[in-house]
């Protein structure tokens, strides 16, 4: 319990740097700007900050739920039979997706990997937007995403979201 209850400490650091540091652009001339300018409408920087917020506020939640937060806070742990492990689980998955996405040297690869979520996204959002009769409009640039998945190379879909497939 200790060792939960120390991981947990470091929350509002976390917490404080999403809500007070706004994203931001990255610098121009930084490899993130590039993977910016290549990936067209889905910016990758975009992408990880919305990623890492998300991570950041699971923590925030797992530590209210756990040991308490602000002036209520106590040193005595509420374990739920499975709350805090979907918590961590959500948590884990965020903060994986901002190192996935970011992770390889390749620009390519981290151009890949964004247009990758985005089709996901606007794949998972098609059955909603079915169900509640709002289907939206379809663009050319979400459909070509959903069909053109993960085939073909990396330069060809880099270069039709309007970037430069370059390194």
């Amino acid at each position: 319990m200790r060792q939960l209850v120390a991981l947990l400490a470091d929350t509002d650091q976390w917490v404080t740097r999403i809500t007070e540091e706004a994203e931001a652009s990255p610098l121009a001339g930084t490899p993130l700007a590039g993977d910016d300018k290549a990936a067209g409408k889905f910016p990758v920087s975009g992408s990880a900050w919305t990623h890492l917020t998300v991570a950041v506020d699971h923590l925030s939640t797992l530590r209210a739920a756990t040991v308490g937060c602000g002036q209520r806070e106590t040193l005595t742990v509420h374990l739920h039979l499975a709350g805090q492990f979907t918590l961590m689980r959500a948590m884990i998955e965020n903060a994986s997706a901002v190192l996935w996405l970011l992770s390889s040297p390749l620009r390519t690869d981290r151009v890949l990997r964004r247009l990758q979520l985005a089709a996901g996204d606007i794949r998972n959002n098609e059955p909603v937007r079915d169900l509640i009769k709002s289907p939206g409009t379809k663009t050319k640039w979400s459909s070509a995403l959903i069909r053109r998945g993960s085939r073909g190379d990396h330069r060809r879909r880099v270069q039709f979201v309007g970037g430069d497939a370059g390194e």
